[in-house]
């Protein structure tokens, strides 16, 4: 597994860091806005309770900050069961001026491990296919994009992609 880059950290999030994930995210999105993808916070109701929200579905969250300041979010990256031994990889963003160090594949790693010691067997994500960044670090690490593509009624006219990642026979 790879190292996070020196002075940052990753912990669990709480319903504390709902309001720097969603300007997190807001600035995710802003960066597909060209492309039609509009954050909606109506459509992103469980980042208003973060934790909360994971944890009425058996899920778990976790935040990647600074040393410095334990507030501000570098990146998030959390999962829920999706059914028997398949765990789902849900918001994985990071910042935009911290791409490309290593973040992304520490918490997809990190993610993997927690999957593995809850016995999953795959782990699965949705992604819309305007996100192709994220496709590309998804197929790196080893998932497979399956056949077809689903659409969400939503502002932003989502497709969505599905990966899957094989963890144990």
């Amino acid at each position: 597994m790879i190292s996070l880059p020196e002075g940052l950290q990753i912990r669990l999030a709480t319903d504390s860091d709902s309001k720097a994930a969603i300007e997190l995210i807001k600035r995710s999105y802003e960066e597909y806005r060209e492309q039609g993808v509009i954050f909606d916070l109506e459509e992103e109701s469980d980042l208003i309770t973060l934790e909360s929200s994971f944890a009425l579905r058996d899920g778990v969250v976790f935040a990647v900050t600074k040393n410095t300041v334990p507030k501000t979010l570098v990146g998030i990256g959390g999962f829920i069961p999706f059914s028997q031994n398949v765990i789902e990889l849900k918001k994985l963003y990071v910042d935009q001026d911290f791409r490309g160090t290593g973040i992304g594949q520490y918490l997809v790693e990190y993610i993997i491990s927690q999957a593995r010691s809850l016995n999953a067997r795959e782990l699965v994500l949705w992604t819309d296919t305007r996100f192709t960044k994220a496709h590309r670090l998804y197929e790196k690490m080893g998932f497979v994009k399956g056949p077809t593509a689903r659409k969400l009624a939503d502002k932003s006219n989502t497709e969505e992609y599905s990966y899957r990642l094989v963890l144990m026979p």
